[in-house]
């Protein structure tokens, strides 16, 4: 007999409002900690040059925590030589001064503990400001050089004590769940109800997709997956007695064990396979693609918790395609536009779709810089200033010698320049062009026209930054001088720029341009079938984390890349392989330079030259450095994993094949689990790529042959081929010129004879 039969129907209601009360907010206090130099891309010591320099530091904040208490602990170094009496430290939050800390040249090397007001954090974005007055004499040249302080950012951490807070808990929280900032969750538990086929729609695609979905939603962040399929018949009852029924315990999170934690977790499957865990209202809103978003209750017996509250995430509907169709659907919507607990899918409709034309620049066409997510451009006051605006263009961006990319840009400046005052572009930190500001008076260009070679931008993320260094006017005399403050200079958004038709060809295999893309799996103008192959059900875990770190690298959901059980003899054009030396054959590595199977084929730099160097992935790249000579030996891989990538020897058409390999299944889990996080993933590069931890690569080396994959026309397919077989192209040219040399000399010879036959007549 169930516990609540037992209550008074007053009791009772009281009961149940309580625990409602209770489930529409969630408070689980946590304390973190968090190093400085995390929150800045650059160098881990931030050093403040000049008279007044300003360093901001962004910190993302899930908007499900609530900051109860927060402390700067701050590690810095300055000049010797700063006036104790004028030089400070300011640091702000969120534009409020939270601490001043004097520069004494006595104790240059300063510790501080500085209070951030818990009422000054914001969800989503927070800015960190170090902002310092450096003063080392009292008529100083501004630019000095003992005009310095540095922050050891790495040395410095932020410690908080946060609780999470989830008032109303429907899909729009769902981005909260999985926001990038402190407080997001990075790895999920992806469950499945009684599927045991290897290769079932649910298992091939629809995690795949639900993967894609969320590593979207954490963006630069990995997501490393847990996906476990659970035999509903394996669920014990006995030890409940007669205290709960089993239908109630079926409907609770009797999957997961442990305690609540306020993660979300995701069930997958049609509504005939998650009888078992839903309740019989979730099962008679599922009439199609379905998804929902609900907190389990908790079961307990006697004065113990059996099942903890968990929040979970549905994706079903009536059917396994309508299962993948929930899913899609979840990659593609907005979060914040549904306010519903759950929602029924009735139709998706993309005519021609490609996802990856959504988040790239299209090819002929003209854009305005406010379309790229620039706001404004204005620079105030003396130094130096620099706007970046990324441009990202299909991964496989091939431009021609004469492809030109224009800018039109609209920009002026006010009176007071003096000399040094310069306007300089660069792409991807090569200068395409310079102006000197040297109008005493101001100017205002109007459609200021540059073209750029495209072969300057690459495929994938570029960037071009707009740079001005600002000179006030220098008076003579003795501690004469002007602060500045009335330069202005501002750079209209409204200026166009626009992207030359090219070829699509991409030079493999490239794991650098697959991090930065996603390419090949996503690609511009196909969106063929792509799978990852595991050759053991352990290492589904690790390929769906893959899977949903392609996606983030894409920027947008592949629609056609699956996970399947078991290597066929011909895979996709485009395929990665998950698997231990022993799962896989010699067949396999027929056309590669390395193999890893019992026996190792090792392509050792010294045997190579090959020394670490990889040769740039620019379109007017030489052949590279390609492996010739090999060591084969009998031993293992120890504890590190490798990635390889080449041509693809056992597909139907060219592609590309990336190998994962380690020892055991286990290991393997472990060592994607830290190929995906930033600090590794970034550095990807050629084609040979072995690391034993989160942080470094052991070996990083390009040793395989270099093909063109995309499609161009017949002359740009063979300038292509020309710049990636120079030698070849050399060799047909050079014959070219002698059989031309050689039908010049016969038409002569012959010639010479009709003269001479006609002098004898």
């Amino acid at each position: 007999m169930l516990i609540l039969k037992s209550i008074q129907p007053q009791i009772k209601l009281l009961t149940l409002l309580f625990i409602a009360f209770f489930s529409l907010q969630t408070h689980a206090k946590t304390s973190n900690e968090f190093r400085l130099s995390e929150f800045y891309g650059g160098n881990s010591l931030l050093r403040l040059n000049g008279e007044r320099p300003v360093q901001d530091l962004g910190i993302t904040l899930s908007p499900l925590l609530a900051v109860s208490s927060a402390t700067l602990h701050l590690k810095a170094t300055s000049s010797i030589t700063m006036l104790q009496e004028r030089s400070t430290l300011n640091v702000r939050f969120n534009n409020v001064t939270i601490g001043q800390i004097a520069l004494n040249p006595n104790k240059p090397n300063l510790k501080a503990d500085i209070t951030i007001p818990s009422e000054l954090w914001r969800p989503q974005f927070n800015t960190l400001t170090f902002a310092a007055s450096q003063y080392v004499d009292r008529c100083q040249d501004t630019n000095a050089p003992d005009l310095w302080s540095e922050i050891n950012l790495y040395d410095s951490y932020i410690t908080f004590d946060t609780t999470k807070v989830i008032d109303q808990l429907n899909l729009q929280k769902l981005s909260d769940f999985f926001n990038p900032g402190i407080g997001g969750q990075h790895q999920t538990q992806i469950f499945t109800l009684d599927d045991n086929q290897a290769n079932s729609v649910i298992k091939k695609f629809a995690i795949s997709t639900v993967t894609q979905a969320l590593a979207l939603r954490t963006q630069y962040q990995s997501l490393n997956i847990d996906y476990q399929n659970i035999n509903s018949n394996d669920v014990a009852l006995n030890q409940l007695g007669s205290q709960i029924s089993e239908s109630e315990y079926r409907r609770s999170s009797w999957y997961i064990t442990g305690k609540q934690n306020n993660d979300i977790h995701v069930l997958v499957g049609n509504k005939t396979a998650l009888q078992q865990a839903l309740s019989e209202k979730t099962l008679k809103e599922i009439n199609g693609p379905y998804l929902k978003i609900e907190r389990t209750p908790a079961i307990t017996v006697g004065n113990g918790e059996l099942v903890a509250p968990q929040i979970r995430l549905i994706v079903s509907g009536l059917s396994e395609q309508d299962v993948v169709r929930a899913a899609t659907t979840l990659a593609y919507m907005d979060d914040r536009l549904n306010p519903d607990q759950a929602i029924n899918v009735d139709s998706t409709v993309n005519n021609a779709f490609n996802p990856q034309q959504q988040v790239t620049l299209l090819p002929g066409k003209k854009y305005i810089l406010s379309e790229l997510g620039v706001n404004g451009i204005s620079f105030n006051g003396p130094g130096l200033f620099t706007k970046k605006v990324d441009i990202r263009l299909p991964a496989d961006f091939y431009a021609g010698e004469t492809d030109t990319v224009k800018l039109a840009l609209d920009f002026s400046y006010g009176a007071g320049y003096e000399d040094g005052s310069t306007f300089n572009i660069t792409v991807n930190n090569k200068v395409i062009h310079g102006l000197k500001l040297d109008s005493k008076d101001g100017d205002f260009y109007h459609n200021y026209e540059l073209s750029i070679p495209a072969r300057l931008f690459e495929g994938g993320k570029n960037e071009l930054a707009f740079t001005v260094n600002q000179n006030s006017i220098q008076l003579i005399g003795e501690c004469r001088s002007v602060n500045g403050d009335y330069l202005h200079f501002q750079l209209d958004t409204d200026s166009v720029i626009e992207i030359p038709t090219v070829a699509h060809l991409a030079r493999q295999p490239d794991l650098k341009l697959m991090a930065q893309t996603g390419y090949p799996f996503a690609q511009y103008q196909t969106q063929n079938d792509t799978g990852i192959y595991i050759t053991q059900e352990s290492m589904r875990s690790a390929a769906l984390t893959m899977a949903g770190k392609i996606a983030q690298s894409s920027g947008n959901l592949i629609p056609n890349l699956y996970v399947e059980m078991g290597i066929s003899e011909t895979l996709t054009d485009t395929a990665m392989v998950l698997a231990t030396p022993d799962d896989l054959t010699a067949e396999l590595y027929g056309d590669l330079t390395t193999a890893i199977t019992d026996s190792k084929r090792w392509p050792y730099r010294l045997q190579n030259k090959l020394y670490n160097r990889i040769t740039a992935k620019n379109n007017s790249n030489l052949q590279p450095n390609t492996a010739a000579g090999f060591t084969t030996q009998q031993s293992t891989l120890g504890d590190f994993s490798l990635l390889l990538a080449a041509k693809n020897p056992i597909s139907t058409s060219t592609g590309t094949l990336f190998i994962v390999a380690a020892e055991t299944p286990e290991l393997l889990n472990e060592r994607v689990e830290e190929l995906v996080q930033g600090s590794l993933w970034s550095q990807l590069g050629g084609d040979f790529f072995a690391w034993s931890d989160a942080n470094s690569p052991l070996i990083v080396m390009q040793v395989s042959s270099a093909y063109m994959l995309g499609k161009a026309d017949s002359w740009t397919a063979l300038g292509a081929w020309g710049t990636q077989h120079p030698w070849y192209l050399l060799l047909i040219i050079v014959s070219v010129v002698f059989m031309f040399m050689v039908l010049t000399w016969l038409l002569l010879k012959l010639r010479h004879q009709k003269i001479k036959e006609d002098w004898k007549e």
